[in-house]
């Protein structure tokens, strides 16, 4: 059956107008080790608490695929980790989750389909703290399992929309910051200058418009030492960047290039997705997703 390809049925059922045959829109990425998978669905209707897809996926799944409706939020993670590895075990061909998983390098190890919207550090599982030596191995699940009832607004996750452009998926520094709209001028002026391990945050708007870092500016960063940098906007040189020894996430990919007219402010607060970060916070990304915190957690 998984041999069976979604193009040869769309083909056969083009004009099926029964309700009989249904596509999923194409907003759901893959996280697991099998990206062909097929089986009976079971479903789950749930909403920022998982209680009920562990009780599925700890039960056996007999080649069942488990459908979980999450309400498309991308706030909480509905699945990480533990719960792939026992819906694995316990014989499940799948898990789609509309909705967000965490976990990710765990994930992609698990012999089963896993197929979620994004993928976003905090979760509904009991908190436990990990302290780990090196800073960059501070996991932003572990960060968020710590401070997940965090309400003073020194905690903060960024919404799971960034995705990774560099050769660093981990990577973590106290922030520096640039605010501009389609001139990357600013952007420039920062990676051409000492990074000495901080990460630059620039507020662009989310313009996908123009692209704010491209392949010279990402190899300028790399080179002059910062750690990392997190653009609400979006790059070019998607190459060049992926060579890059540094941490580069934006919105998108964007061949255009910005205007130059010098505009824009530097070291001031910026909004990151309606997240307010400020210069000295301390920024974690991973393949799980970017927290911020107010104060480092080593040293």
């Amino acid at each position: 059956m998984p041999n069976i390809a979604t193009c040869d049925l769309c083909d056969a059922h083009k004009n099926d107008s029964s309700g009989a045959f249904r596509v999923l829109p194409p907003v759901f990425r893959d996280f697991g080790a099998r990206r062909r998978f097929t089986g009976l669905v079971s479903t789950v209707k749930c909403f920022e608490d998982n209680t009920l897809v562990k009780a599925a996926v700890d039960s056996p799944g007999e080649g069942r695929v488990l459908v979980v409706d999450g309400g498309a939020s991308l706030r909480r993670a509905l699945m990480g980790g533990n719960l792939g590895a026992a819906a694995a075990r316990n014989g499940w061909a799948g898990v789609v989750v509309d909705g967000c998983v965490r976990d990710v390098a765990e994930l992609a190890l698990c012999p089963i389909g896993i197929r979620a919207l994004a993928a976003m550090p905090e979760s509904r599982v009991q908190a436990f703290i990990w302290r780990r030596i090196a800073m960059t191995e501070i996991a932003t699940c572990d960060l968020c399992d710590a401070h997940k009832n965090d309400t003073s607004g020194a905690f903060r996750v960024l919404p799971p929309v960034f995705r990774n452009f560099g050769a660093r998926q981990r990577f973590a520094g106290p922030v520096s910051t640039v605010k501009c709209f389609e001139d990357n001028t600013l952007v420039k002026v920062a990676v051409d200058s000492p990074g000495i391990g901080r990460v630059l945050v620039v507020d662009g708007g989310a313009s996908l418009r123009r692209a704010l870092l491209g392949g010279n500016l990402g190899a300028a960063a790399a080179r002059n030492g910062w750690a990392g940098v997190v653009i609400d906007g979006c790059v070019r040189d998607v190459a060049e960047l992926a060579l890059c020894q540094t941490g580069i996430r934006a919105l998108a990919a964007m061949p255009l290039p910005t205007e130059k007219r010098s505009e824009g402010q530097r070291e001031v607060a910026v909004q990151m997705q309606g997240i307010w970060v400020q210069p000295g916070d301390w920024l974690y990304a991973d393949e799980d997703g970017i927290v911020i915190l107010a104060e480092p957690l080593h040293g």
